[in-house]
């Protein structure tokens, strides 16, 4: 029978013994006694002295009690959710009364030993407090000698913390507070103390523009809360400390220190006896005489007589040479010719490893009657135990007759709750170093002597409960046959340190409940007795869980210890630490201090960071910290520096230099690895040099890498095993990336250069519109070697060619042109399409999925799925590169679908139809029936307020390729791509450089210790158990032999495939450090897996929640909880470990777990260890089991020398570590000479902030445009070390011995290896400068004020008359202005140099309209081109300064035009209409014209008429004889010389330059163009008069249309294409 609390998710089965089972809390059943109270019997001490009954937290009754059915397990105490409520009777905890409510419980367990309730998140034991403070009276609890405001006091200090809380936890201190402060004055000081604590550093937590809620907020003191305090104090509180608050409470809290109390009378007259305790009566001895006699019951090896031999190849078949495996101990040949130095020492040292596991004497059995002998030692110890601790409650407790009276005022005080009496913890206190003050507070009539005797027998005890408690583990574990490693490993253990030396390593050891190794103990000493040591142990021996906590309580008293992190462990590493050191006896604060470049650092938050840094240091607690918290803020100081700020800079470089720190680094080797650095992008920002020529390349090419990758030269190229993998977005959505993610290995090194050269042919045949300059390009063998060879010179190689003799202009490249050339060089030349394409999507980069991600940008990727918090990648090109595969991949969002829709409908016709008509639309049509485009088969049709054709448009073109192009470089690259001209570096070299070199570390592999920053060093030279280290992982994963293919099913994703064989094989966790689940999210992996669960052996999934940022276990039922409060361990669940987690996460799995663990494309030795040692007991009951992708699998047997398609059922786990270790040498290799750079950049720079500034280079020239040559290693860090050392004069001795030290050690490592030198594809850096308000896409520019130029009138009627420019300037009385003449006076000064026609003038009225200072730009106060006065004759000597003849060949050109100002015009239109005054009587019968002298009389026309009334040569006359042609042949005039002239098309050159002037951009419509191929347009005069003026002048006139404010038209516009070089020649 099943009984269910659905509300809470609980269920518990009803077993026949009548005792109902919990099936949600394993081990546990529900107790008879549902009250937290025991009888006198049960609730006394052992020999104690009290006999009255046990409880806590009376008049509360809503809660369940569990009690445990198996051996070990803990008492548990269920209690829902709520705020606590004190109601007439009872206390209640307030939730929701709903049937189908889901109410959320924390769990407390109760200590086995010292009796109290235990939580484990600080919600939970605020809620506690609340309760505590809810049920308190005058009078202590029997069992902890507390009030329940005493206990609600120790649990707000178990709370205490410099991060934010949330509302609900600000809630649960003010109840408290409200609760219990009527009992205890000094608990709502507490609480105020700790909501001002908890926003001290706002500052850094909500940087602006961010504004910290109002629960955040620091709360004002009560006055009367204070008043009370002092009062109590005087009274109450005098006598008992557990009543008041500690000196440095009372400061934070009331800003000043309460006066000392007075000592009593008593003492102060000496009016008492003191009270002498005899020593101990149980030996100090007891303890390590026992865990002796313990180790002899070990049977122990003498070590293998031969060492098996080496099992790894050295040197390997993947770079063309054979391999050879080593032979045992001491005889192993100097390797193959294809190692290199470094591989030969790596090896050498995983060879010593190996043979020291082999050869160390290793426990192998237990001796008969072990069992009997454990069991014996138990009740000795636990008399032993029983005995001392009878002892310390006595003498603690007695205050004997012989005292006198004031120990009978004492024992009333006590019983009156007024003095203190001692409870369980006490005792642990007691044994600390200032227990003896503990022990004369708890009992003042103690003499020193006594003290210091009650102190060593405390010290006695807490030794003899550990041990006991390692005694109950080695009983349960004797008659466990499948544990019998782990029982060997326990009972080996003895205490290898002084109690005295370290009297809290005892107490945590006594708290926690366990006992430290003597791995443990030797690491921890050794890293005290040696500063700048890192050292390696195993993974699983206790880093983090003891060995961290260990070193911090040696080292906080009077330091600050910072213990350095990964981001993705901080959480973790704080909840752990803050459970173990801060919610404990022990008493020590967990501080954090985040920083990064949007932190507004002022004088306020400055000092603010100092307190709490000494305050830190004062009282003892721990900084916890990342690299990049660490890295930000010492850049932020060089930034202060560079801007001037030097308080702020002193400020801050106290912090830095001036604290007392001890730099503890964890999991070191990765903290400290070369591959990060952060930078700060300093200086104005501005637009990325060439940014459309680097977008288009690169995105041109990934167009034909999609299109034509798998067909033709391309396709075969691509297809050769081992080059690439078939990569793109899942489903095949249409138009999207159908593209490649290349292999590293020796099958893409040797398909590279054709691959290069494929790419390079297809994009100069096939060019896309942009770059359609390239197609029969007269130097296309020039071009293809300078974008495939990177040894060419393509800077001389270009300029060579523009200056060589040649009747081709083309040879002489355009800016525009040279940028695409140099953008497609760097993509494929120099190799940054490679490098991205050899990444994996969702693994080393992505986009941010956010709503609104800091940056639309790809950023890089610490782990799957995990984007780093604020970096971007720094090279550009990297980045333009990254981005747009991430959106191919990803899509548009259906909200940048509609910004892309918005934009595009705001573009000219031309440019909609080119982009949607002529690229989106085929791209879909590819993969799309027609008749689903049908209804969005046009841009006409296009409608952004209509949701259904959004939905349609997002389904058709989310992830089309034209589509996202669009998106990228209309929206986010013009916005994103901002450069600057410096930047500012720091590296792992700064993270070691801690003020007298007090920086230690550890991890689990030391892989990397070569690459180490030379301030520290990997020590060696260790103990055998250490030295072993790598060895034993090594054998152990040799253990695990099996290695499987992972091939996924057609169509079928490959994180599917995994969860799927991860079932079938009945795996108890996924150790996914080959990232296999990046194409989804952990929840929903997990949410995959339920329904394919085996319900009998597993209740849920454990995964590590990206949004919540914690792990949390999805049960059954599809509920979801944080792991900390979950009924479900992760032993019971399928544990999802990824990739992130696979370095550092400590999840406690069933004994006999089986693990699959996946592999990634270079999956190094480190990280293969790391995931694997995620089994903390492998080798020792738990398996492991090894799976790759068939890309992986053909690489491991590339590495084997195994012949190609025939490893399959072959390889081994033995295979798959050489292959590691491949892998690791080539990555060390390839990190010597950035690892190198970084330590002489550090030696440059440091102490000298004016050389912390470095320039950027970004210009394509310098980037690519320059030879690269391959050069040995040795070389260029020689050539980097003299560079460096030139460029500071004032170099300090220690910095250049250190630049020597790196020299000569990278030459060391990077022996034998050849490098081009061409860093930063993978740099990251912060690329804000500071915080920036949002930019709006259209910029409000203010023009200065400036007055308008009153127009001149002139004779209108009489200049009707003029037959020329010289008769007309008679006319007006002013020299009529040339076109070009006008043209000169705008900005940029192109626009002047064009071809202007000689043929057109302006009138001044037309060209000049402000007063304006002499020689500034027209830009801002051009008139609008309208109409024209056409005049019969071309200017002679009276136009401009020339003769009054024509030349023939102008004459056949047409006359000159004028061009008018609207006021002109309309007077000439009066002068004209008959019977005007000013027109006289002499008007032509169409008003528009009159004769002068000469019979020919000027016309005038508006410009889109005369326009019009030009033949196009395109179509037929009556085609061409539209509505607008009409005005010209309806005006009577045909016989006139000017409309005939006009009509025949002899004013085309005229009109062009007009046209241009006037920013069109069409120039014959589409619709006359009929069936022309593109080439043949520029044949029409028309056009060719347009080419002819604009030819290679392509800024000039983008210019001239952006005045216009034309802009949006001049894309795929007949101008735009204009402006090209003509085919075949220089321009016409």
């Amino acid at each position: 029978m099943l009984f269910e609390l659905p509300r809470f998710g609980l269920e518990f089965e009803l077993l026949p013994s009548g005792e109902l089972r919990s099936l949600d809390y394993a081990g546990h059943r529900l107790a008879a006694c549902q009250q937290l109270w025991e009888p006198a019997a049960a609730a006394g001490h052992d020999g104690g002295s009290s006999g009255a009954a046990s409880y806590t937290l009376p008049d509360f009754q809503q809660y369940l009690v569990l009690e445990p059915a198996a051996p070990l397990q803990r008492r548990l105490v269920i209690v829902p959710v709520g705020r606590a409520v004190r109601l007439e009777v009872a206390v209640e905890i307030e939730h929701s009364s709903a049937s189908d409510a889901d109410i959320k419980s924390h769990t407390y367990s109760v200590h086995p030993r010292f009796g109290h309730l235990l939580a484990s998140t600080v919600h939970a034991r605020l809620q506690l407090a609340a309760l505590y403070a809810a049920t308190s009276s005058l009078l202590p609890e029997p069992e902890s000698r507390l009030t329940g405001a005493q206990a609600a006091m120790q649990l707000l200090r178990q709370c205490w913390g410099v991060r934010p809380l949330s509302h609900a936890e600000q809630q649960l201190i003010c109840d408290t507070a409200q609760l219990g402060g009527h009992l205890a004055a000094g608990l709502r000081l507490l609480a105020h103390e700790l909501l001002c604590s908890a926003a001290q550093l706002n500052g850094l937590h909500f940087p602006p523009p961010q504004e910290p809620p109002e629960h955040c907020l620091p709360p004002e003191l009560d006055p009367e809360w204070a008043a009370a305090y002092q009062q109590e104090r005087q009274h109450r509180g005098a006598l008992n400390p557990g009543l008041q608050l500690t000196p440095a409470e009372e400061l934070r809290a009331q800003g000043h220190h309460s006066a000392p109390a007075a000592q009593p009378l008593w003492r102060r007259l000496a009016l008492h006896r003191a009270v002498k305790v005899p020593a101990c009566p149980v030996a100090a001895a007891v303890a390590p005489r026992t865990e002796a006699r313990l180790c002899e019951l070990v049977v122990m090896s003498d070590g293998e007589a031969t060492v098996p031999a080496y099992p790894l190849p050295v040197g390997s078949h993947e770079g063309g040479g054979g391999g050879e495996t080593g032979g045992s101990s001491g005889s192993s040949p100097a390797g193959p010719v294809n190692a290199t130095p470094l591989e030969r020492q790596m090896h050498a040292e995983l060879e010593d490893s190996w043979d020291v596991h082999h050869s160390t004497p290793a426990a192998v059995a237990v001796k008969p009657g072990a069992a009997d002998a454990i069991r014996a030692a138990k009740q000795v110890v636990t008399s032993r135990r029983q005995q001392a601790e009878a002892y310390l409650h006595t003498h603690l407790e007695t205050v004997p007759e012989a005292v006198g009276w004031p120990g009978l005022c004492f024992r009333a005080q006590r019983s009156a709750g007024l003095a203190p009496e001692h409870g369980p913890l006490d005792l642990l206190r007691l044994a600390l170093p200032r227990g003896q003050e503990l022990a004369l507070q708890l009992n003042p009539f103690l003499s020193a002597a006594s003290a210091e005797r009650l102190q060593r027998g405390a010290r006695v005890w807490l030794q003899l409960c550990v041990l006991e408690d390692r005694l109950r583990r080695l009983e349960l574990l004797i008659g466990d046959e499948s544990a019998r490693a782990q029982l060997l490993q326990e009972l080996l253990v003895r205490r290898t340190w002084s109690v005295d030396e370290h009297p809290q390593w005892l107490a945590f050891e006594a708290e926690q409940q366990l006992q430290v190794r003597p791995q443990q103990a030797w690491v921890a000493k050794h890293l005290i007795a040696h500063p700048g040591d890192i050292v390696q142990l195993n993974m699983g021996e206790g880093k983090t869980r003891v060995i961290i906590p260990l070193l911090i309580l040696h080292w906080a008293d009077g330091n600050l210890v910072r213990l350095n992190l990964l981001p993705a462990l901080l959480e973790e590493a704080w909840a752990h630490l803050h459970s173990c050191l801060c919610a404990s006896a022990l008493g020590r604060s967990c501080f954090v201090q985040p920083f990064h470049r949007d932190v507004a650092v002022t004088p306020a938050l400055l000092e603010a960071m100092r307190s709490s840094l000494e305050l830190c240091r004062r009282e003892g607690g721990v900084l916890l910290t990342t690299p990049e918290r660490r890295l930000s803020l010492h850049l932020k100081r060089q930034e202060l520096w560079q801007q001037g700020r030097k308080e702020l800079w002193a400020a801050l470089a106290a912090i830095e230099e001036r604290v007392p720190y001890i730099d503890l680094l964890d999991e070191s080797d990765e903290l400290l690895t070369h591959r990060y650095q952060l930078i700060y992008a300093w200086g104005a920002p501005t637009k990325l040099p060439a940014l459309q020529a680097r977008a288009r390349a690169c995105q041109a090419l990934l167009h034909i890498l999609s299109a034509e990758g798998r067909r033709g030269a391309l396709g075969a190229t691509l297809a050769g095993e081992g080059v690439v993998k078939p990569a793109g977005p899942e489903g095949s959505p249409p138009g999207a990336f159908r593209g490649f993610r290349l292999l590293p290995g020796a099958a893409l090194e040797a398909a590279v250069p054709a691959l290069r050269c494929q790419l390079a042919e297809a994009l100069l045949a096939r060019p896309p519109y942009a770059m359609r300059w390239m197609r029969d390009h007269p130097a296309q063998d020039l071009l293809l070697r300078c974008m495939t060879d990177v040894s060419l010179d393509a800077n001389r190689e270009l300029a060579a060619a523009r200056l060589a003799p040649s009747e081709d202009a083309r040879l002489a490249l355009t800016e525009d042109e040279l940028a695409d050339v140099l953008a497609l060089r760097g993509l494929l030349a120099c190799g940054v399409l490679e490098n991205c394409l050899t990444l994996r999507h969702l693994v080393a980069y992505g986009t941010i999925d956010e709503p609104q991600p800091r940056t639309k940008l790809a950023v890089p990727f610490r782990a799957a799925r995990s984007p780093s918090e604020r970096s971007v990648w720094a090279q550009p090109d990297t980045n333009l590169a990254f981005t747009t595969i991430s959106y191919y991949n990803r899509g548009l969002r259906p909200d940048e679908l509609l910004e892309a829709l918005q934009a595009l409908l705001k573009l000219g016709r031309n440019a909609q139809v080119a982009h949607y008509e002529l690229q989106w639309l085929p791209l879909a049509a590819a993969d799309m029936p027609a008749a689903d485009l049908e209804p969005v088969n046009s841009v006409n049709k296009l409608d952004t307020t209509n949701t259904a054709q959004l939905a349609l448009l997002h389904r058709l073109f989310s992830h089309n390729m034209a589509a996202v192009d669009f998106y990228l470089n209309s929206i986010v690259f013009p916005a994103e791509m901002r450069q600057f001209p410096s930047r500012l570096v720091a590296t792992s070299w700064d993270l070691a450089d801690t003020p007298g070199g007090r920086v230690v570390g550890f991890s689990g592999t030391n892989d990397n210790h070569r690459l180490l920053p030379l301030q520290v060093r990997q020590h060696l030279e260790v103990e055998p158990g250490l030295r072993a280290t790598n060895g034993r992982m090594l054998a152990v994963l040799l253990d695990n032999p099996r290695y499987d293919t992972l091939d996924p099913a057609e169509g079928e994703p490959v994180w599917q495939a995994l969860l799927r064989l991860a079932v079938a094989r009945g795996v108890d966790a996924v150790l996914d450090c080959g990232a296999q689940l990046a194409g989804t999210s952990n929840s929903a992996a997990a949410r995959f897996l339920l329904p394919l669960l085996d319900r009998s052996r597993f209740r849920g999934v454990c995964f590590f929640d990206e949004g919540q940022r914690k792990w949390v276990v999805l049960n059954l039922q599809g509920r979801c909880l944080p792991r900390d409060c979950a009924p479900i361990r992760e032993a019971q669940a399928l544990t999802l470990f990824d990739e992130a987690r696979c370095r550092g996460a400590d999840l406690q799995l069933r004994p006999d777990a089986v693990g699959l663990l996946t592999l990634g494309p270079a999956t190094c030795k480190d990280k293969l260890m790391q995931a694997a040692g995620r089994m903390r007991k492998l080798g020792k009951g738990q398996t492991l089991c090894v799976v790759g992708t068939p890309d992986i699998t053909a690489k491991i047997a590339r590495v084997a020398g195994l012949p190609p398609g025939g490893a399959h059922g072959q390889l081994t786990s033995r295979h798959v570590l050489g292959w590691a270790m491949f892998n690791t040498v080539l990555a060390t290799q390839k990190g010597v000479l950035e690892w190198a750079h970084q330590g002489l950049q550090f030696a440059a720079t440091r102490g000298a902030p004016e050389h912390a500034l470095q320039p950027e280079v970004l210009t394509l020239e310098a980037m690519y445009g320059s030879a690269r040559t391959l050069c040995d290693v040795p070389e260029v860090l020689a050539q980097q070390q003299s560079r460096r050392q030139a460029q500071r004069a004032d170099l300090p001795a220690s910095m250049a011995r250190l630049m020597a030290d790196v020299a000569q050690r990278g030459g060391q490592y990077g022996a034998g290896h050849e490098v081009v030198a061409q860093g930063g594809l993978g740099e990251e850096c912060e690329r804000e400068l500071e915080r920036e308000e949002e930019q709006e896409e259209e910029v409000e520019q203010e023009v200065a004020r400036v007055a308008a130029l009153a127009e001149t009138d002139w004779n209108y009627a009489s200049a009707l008359l003029a037959g020329s420019c010289g008769e007309l300037e008679r006319h007006i009385g002013r020299r009529l202005l040339p076109l070009r003449s006008l043209a000169a006076q705008l900005a940029p000064a192109a626009v002047g140099g064009l071809a202007w026609s000689p043929l057109v003038f302006a009138t001044p009225n037309f060209a000049f309209t402000t007063e304006q200072p002499a020689g500034a730009a027209l830009n801002e106060y051009l008139r609008p081109v309208g109409y024209l006065l056409l005049l019969p004759a071309a200017p002679g000597s009276g136009c401009g300064g020339g003769g009054d003849a024509c030349a023939d060949s102008k004459a056949r050109a047409g006359g000159a035009v004028v061009l008018l100002s609207e006021r002109e015009a309309n007077g000439l239109m009066e002068a004209l209409w008959p019977g005007s005054s000013a027109g006289g009587g002499s008007s032509s019968s169409n008003g528009f014209s009159k004769a002068g002298s000469g019979g020919a009389a000027p016309l005038l026309v508006s410009l889109p008429y005369a326009c019009a009334a030009q033949p196009t040569g395109a179509a037929s006359a009556a085609a061409q004889a539209g509505p607008l042609r009409l005005g010209v042949y309806a005006c009577r005039q045909a016989e006139e010389q000017l409309a005939v002239q006009l009509s025949a098309g002899q004013f085309r050159s005229q009109l062009a330059s007009l046209a241009l002037f006037d920013g069109e951009t069409t120039y014959v419509p589409p619709s006359q163009l009929g069936g022309l191929a593109e080439h043949a347009w520029w044949r029409l005069p028309t056009l060719a008069a347009l080419r002819k003026l604009a030819a290679g002048q392509r800024a000039a006139a983008e210019a001239l249309v952006a005045m216009r404010g034309k802009q949006v038209l001049f894309a795929y516009s007949q101008l735009e294409v204009a402006c090209d070089e003509q085919p075949g020649g220089a321009a016409a």
